[in-house]
């Protein structure tokens, strides 16, 4: 230990605060020199927060309405390949149209909308397509807006 560390060590804390050049001039302020929360930074953690969580908020609704359209456009690709499955098979378009109503039970089944082309004894062998189309509608801030989800799938007619 030298001189210096000897003399602090006999000094009070606050001859010790003195000497090193720090006075205690607040009472809420340690001579350690650590800060402790004053009154008037107590509002800042509030405002803080104020400024972020909106921008928080904004970012888990698109994180939801993204996950609400991508659930549709899976629901209605994995109906429309259904669909196009029964038709190739089946050569029914109102069967094709049924199945393709079920497979998308998540969605308005009076919003989904189905076009095909024909698939019979005369084409076995050729490409048959099934389109659906589905109006989806998402919410954003200041409304609702909607978009049309198109999904195509082809299949060789006879299986």
């Amino acid at each position: 230990m030298n001189l210096f560390g000897a003399l602090a060590h006999r000094r009070s804390h606050k001859q010790t605060a003195e000497v090193l050049g720090r006075t205690r001039t607040d009472g809420d302020q340690p001579l350690s020199g650590r800060a402790t929360p004053r009154i008037r930074d107590r509002g800042a953690a509030l405002v803080e927060m104020a400024m972020v969580l909106p921008l928080l908020l904004l970012l888990i609704l698109g994180i939801f309405e993204f996950g609400r359209a991508y659930n549709a456009k899976i629901t209605l690709t994995h109906a429309t390949r259904e669909a196009v499955r029964e038709l190739s098979i089946s050569g029914d378009a109102a069967q094709a149209q049924s199945i393709l109503l079920a497979a998308a039970a998540p969605l308005d089944p009076t919003l989904v909308s189905m076009s095909s082309t024909p698939c019979d004894e005369d084409t076995a062998g050729d490409p048959t397509s099934v389109t659906a189309t589905y109006p989806f509608t998402y919410s954003y801030l200041f409304g609702q807006a909607t978009i049309t989800m198109t999904s195509q799938a082809v299949m060789r007619c006879g299986g």
